[in-house]
């Protein structure tokens, strides 16, 4: 949603604004990034932050994806904000909105743990930085509009730079790799994955009767969680295939089809064993 908004606003801004006021704004981002295949891609992404003089964040349910280059950071969502908030404590720019949409009622009462990251985050930033709820794209859209035309006129308040640094956010987001070896758990979690894979479903009814005799009282609980886990790795998973694909639409406009070719294979091949594997 947030994705498409955006860059609509900014056209629309360019078209009516712009134009009367002989200024462009220009979005910048993983699209404008020039792109390495032997650099790490987040540092491309944080020399956009270093010339922009507006930096955008906005937030719901999603923490982000999860990053293990970027420590002591748990997202590199996290670790861009970071690097705007030092810069803008150094030199008073960029110009830093925190921009969110607030979950309902039930979800804040009872956040999974990317919800209650972001929850967190929130918390912990705004001493430095007011977020600013919105509800619809739509709404989303207008608050950008009318905070980069006060920005454009010079009408916003002078930026106060930050004397503290902000620590990096409590992450409850579970890392791969670091599930406890709980058997109620690793249980469910064989369950879970067999149902998501769609294997042998004579194995799973005898398993979960064998589980049920053996009064693992909690195996539902772990088994919910577990199918939640895998859908969310799924989700992760198809976004690694769009940016696969966003790269290889840069390389095209750069004239270099070689290597546009190689990240259209390898998005096609990932979507096909995500297909291939999450279908139910």
């Amino acid at each position: 949603m947030i994705q498409d908004a955006f860059p609509q606003a900014i056209r629309e801004l360019n078209e009516g604004f712009g134009e009367g006021a002989n200024v462009t704004f220009v979005p910048l981002g993983l699209r404008d990034a020039e792109v390495s295949l032997t650099d790490r891609a987040q540092r491309q992404i944080n020399k956009e932050i270093d010339r922009c003089q507006v930096f955008i964040l906005a937030l719901f349910r999603r923490w982000g994806q999860y990053a293990p280059d970027a420590a002591p950071y748990s997202s590199y969502t996290e670790e861009e904000f970071h690097y705007a908030f030092k810069r803008c404590r150094n030199s008073c720019c960029p110009r830093i909105l925190f921009f969110y949409k607030k979950a309902d009622v039930h979800s804040e009462a009872d956040p999974g743990p990317h919800l209650k990251t972001v929850m967190g985050f929130r918390d912990l930033v705004k001493p430095y930085v007011l977020p600013q709820l919105f509800t619809t794209g739509r709404d989303f859209q207008t608050q950008v509009k009318r905070v980069l035309i006060a920005h454009a006129k010079g009408s916003l308040a002078a930026v106060v730079p930050p004397t503290t640094e902000i620590p990096p956010t409590k992450c409850w987001v579970r890392r791969p790799g670091t599930t406890k070896r709980n058997p109620c758990r690793f249980n469910a979690t064989e369950i879970a994955t067999n149902i998501v894979l769609r294997r042998n479903p004579e194995v799973i009814e005898e398993r979960m009767r064998q589980l049920t005799k053996q009064e693992e009282y909690s195996v539902v609980e772990w088994y919910l969680y577990s199918l939640r886990e895998l859908g969310l790795q799924l989700m992760e998973s198809y976004d690694n295939a769009d940016m696969l694909d966003t790269m290889a639409t840069i390389s095209e406009r750069r004239g270099e089809t070689d290597r546009r070719n190689i990240l259209q294979t390898m998005a096609a091949q990932m979507r096909q064993s995500l297909d291939n594997s999450g279908r139910m």
